[in-house]
């Protein structure tokens, strides 16, 4: 025999009421869940005020390469140590804003002081045969411009330090280094 299901005013009562009671949990859990939302992106995103970026780019620049290094991927330095100064280190002083006169006039495109100014936190030194050393005396090239790569940092090591990682580019711009990579 089947039951019929016979409805009443006692039962659609409480339908209702069950079903506005999940209506309340649902809107409930949802408030509460944005509360906790909106909390956790203020606390997070609330600066304390010398962290601060500041509203001028130029300052808010200053302010971000004070924090996180700025990296120079190229620099054609040794290139031009051997091109100007035949690699003799001697004949150049990269602490002097014009490093030194060089076989065509005065060379003062890399030196300390523009990358401090500039607020450099690493960088790439460019080992660079030329195309007609190509099958050549490329690989000889190249190991002549490493090696002055590592001299002048050994001469600059108040002020550089040669790194292999971007671990080693965090350690020396923690310590105020400027680093070096080839």
């Amino acid at each position: 025999m089947a039951r019929v299901m016979v409805r009443s005013r006692e039962t659609d009562a409480w339908y209702r009421q069950s079903r506005n009671r999940c209506i309340i949990l649902v809107v409930t859990g949802i408030v509460i869940v944005l509360v906790v939302v909106i909390v956790l992106a203020v606390v997070l995103t609330k600066n304390d005020s010398d962290q601060q970026l500041s509203s001028d780019p130029l300052k808010r620049a200053k302010q971000l390469m004070k924090r996180v290094p700025l990296v120079d991927g190229h620099n054609d330095l040794p290139w031009q140590l051997q091109w100007h100064f035949d690699n003799q280190l001697a004949d150049i002083d990269l602490t002097s804003r014009t490093a030194g006169e060089g076989k065509f006039g005065k060379f003062d495109q890399t030196n300390i002081p523009l990358l401090k100014e500039g607020m450099v936190g690493a960088q790439f030194w460019v080992s660079y045969p030329t195309c007609a050393s190509q099958y050549k005396d490329a690989v000889s090239h190249a190991l002549v411009q490493i090696d002055v790569i590592k001299r002048f940092i050994a001469k600059y090591s108040d002020t550089m330090q040669y790194v292999t990682t971007s671990q080693g580019i965090w350690d020396a711009f923690n310590a105020g280094d400027r680093k070096s990579v080839v």
